[in-house]
């Protein structure tokens, strides 16, 4: 619980998640959702963690993100919180995707992710969780957002919430996770040589 205070606070006290409209993909039991700001809306596909939300007052939804999508009802975000997300779903490109066409034009994206590192004991080690299919550095975790249309503003550790973005930043080489601070690029296209091409904000290919 105490790891989980730090990173709301971290991501309150830089980046105001409080006072904005947030779309919390995997949202629990709305630990994060319960201090976003007005109209944030919570995505989650066990229905036991939705029914706990709900009875605290949360606008918790039951949706299997990686079949059915962000529920076009729902209007877009100023911005999405993914916190332990990505290293579970067989598709993190086509999430991205997805998250992109739910913000708002320039809309922000702060994702968490466990990432490999110098050290591979005690919490260290958590990237090596049974049900993880994806594995991220630093590095590889922001080519994946740019190819996946965002660009990226900060990646570092959200442990030191009271630390200058500078020194969380630095710090981040030895943390066992990191977030990524990312808007949305208006207008994404994939390369004119790619395969892929955008169709209302779904991926698509070329003839």
């Amino acid at each position: 619980m105490a790891d989980r205070s730090r990173r709301l606070d971290f991501v309150v006290r830089h980046f105001g998640l409080d006072k904005l409209r947030v779309l919390d993909v995997g949202c629990g039991k709305g630990t994060y959702l319960a201090h976003f700001g007005p109209g944030s809306v919570g995505l989650e596909i066990n229905g036991a963690y939705v029914k706990e939300a709900r009875a605290n007052g949360l606008d918790a939804r039951q949706v299997n993100l990686a079949k059915d999508g962000v529920p076009d009802d729902l209007g877009t975000f100023d911005a999405i919180w993914a916190s332990a997300i990505m290293e579970h779903l067989d598709s993190p490109h086509e999430f991205l995707v997805e998250m992109r066409r739910a913000l708002t034009p320039g809309g922000l994206l702060v994702a968490l992710v466990p990432v490999t590192g110098p050290l591979r004991w005690g919490p260290w080690s958590g990237f090596l969780a049974v049900d993880h299919v994806n594995f991220f550095t630093s590095r590889t975790f922001r080519y994946t957002l740019e190819r996946g249309g965002f660009e990226v503003q900060w990646i570092g550790t959200a442990s030191l919430p009271r630390a200058p973005l500078a020194v969380s930043r630095r710090a981040a080489w030895i943390s066992p996770n990191v977030v990524a601070v990312a808007r949305a690029r208006q207008n994404f296209q994939y390369a004119a040589k790619a395969s892929r091409l955008l169709v209302e904000g779904r991926i698509g290919y070329r003839d």
